[in-house]
């Protein structure tokens, strides 16, 4: 893999290769897609990439949307911090 950077390591799991979109298995959505539907999730949504992670909405085989985080090796991984400030107080 070329790089741009004289002075970049050549090896895809560098810490400065995330910044460019080549953290570990996940270089792109179609990527981020694939590992999505292998853990057993469909119509993954609303994709972010963040540094070193991807996050998106999928839907689980329920029939719930939730939140997933998928780290740079490709791992796929439930997100259960949610944001309950628009919740009402119980």
């Amino acid at each position: 893999m070329a790089h741009d950077h004289p002075d970049h390591p050549e090896h895809p799991d560098h810490p400065e290769h995330a910044e460019h979109g080549h953290a570990g298995g996940i270089a792109d959505e179609a990527a981020l897609i694939a590992a999505v539907t292998a853990a057993g999730y469909t119509n993954p949504t609303d994709i972010q990439h963040t540094g070193h992670a991807w996050h998106c909405s999928a839907t689980d085989s329920t029939g719930a949307v939730v939140k997933l985080t998928i780290d740079g090796q490709g791992g796929v991984h439930l997100d259960t911090d949610t944001d309950t400030a628009d919740e009402p107080a119980a």
